[in-house]
């Protein structure tokens, strides 16, 4: 069993402040990281992905609509009777079908970056789980335990055990984890009474110093 001085009960008090202090911070940044996280992967798949097919759709119908232009064009004749020009339809055309290819590779590029969000996901919140299960678990843990310890060196100066809780020393809890009656007492000790003698003990006491 360890023995520790404790010198400032409102030590305690304010380690146990901060220490709720920190935990609620730390909780909300954890929070915040993991939502932020989540909704840029909402994001990908479902709000671009959406826009893009709707893109590709929209820009394969432009494609469709720019070749039929140069088709119309070439079968037209001129005045002349040559046929006609389609330079123009046809720049547009080209025009048209980069916009889609542009389009498809977005498509692509939005599936490939949410599956490695994904796998980035579950390597930060692997990461971060020993912090979050001490921020969740632990930590409330601690705090029980420093709630027992000022509890207990309360009732002790309370008791009398000294004159200013400043001046407290006591026996301290190796283990605060267990129930209150596995913990030692912080009560002071009864004085312990003397052994009594019996009458013929005393008469051998006092005929041993007469020899002497």
């Amino acid at each position: 069993m360890s023995t520790a001085r404790v010198h400032s009960i409102d030590a305690i008090k304010e380690f146990r402040l901060a220490l709720c202090g920190f935990a609620d911070k730390a909780g909300l940044v954890l929070n915040d990281a993991d939502c932020e996280l989540q909704r840029t992967l909402n994001w990908l798949e479902t709000e671009q992905y959406s826009y893009w097919e709707g893109q590709i759709r929209k820009r394969n119908e432009d494609v469709a609509k720019a070749k039929q232009a140069v088709l119309v064009k070439k079968l037209c004749r001129n005045i002349d009777g040559s046929p006609g020009s389609a330079v123009e339809e046809e720049k547009a055309l080209r025009i048209a079908i980069r916009k889609l290819e542009e389009a498809k590779q977005k498509l692509a590029g939005v599936r490939r970056y949410a599956h490695v969000l994904q796998k980035e996901i579950l390597n930060y919140r692997g990461q971060v789980q020993r912090l979050a299960n001490n921020v969740a678990v632990d930590i409330p843990l601690a705090l029980g335990r420093l709630d027992f310890c000022i509890r207990k060196l309360e009732d002790y100066v309370a008791a009398g055990g000294a004159a200013e809780p400043e001046a407290v020393s006591s026996t301290a809890v190796e283990d605060l984890g267990g129930s209150p009656e596995q913990r030692p007492s912080m009560a002071r000790p009864e004085p312990v009474e003397p052994e009594q003698t019996s009458p013929e003990d005393s008469i051998e006491l006092r005929g041993s110093a007469d020899q002497e």
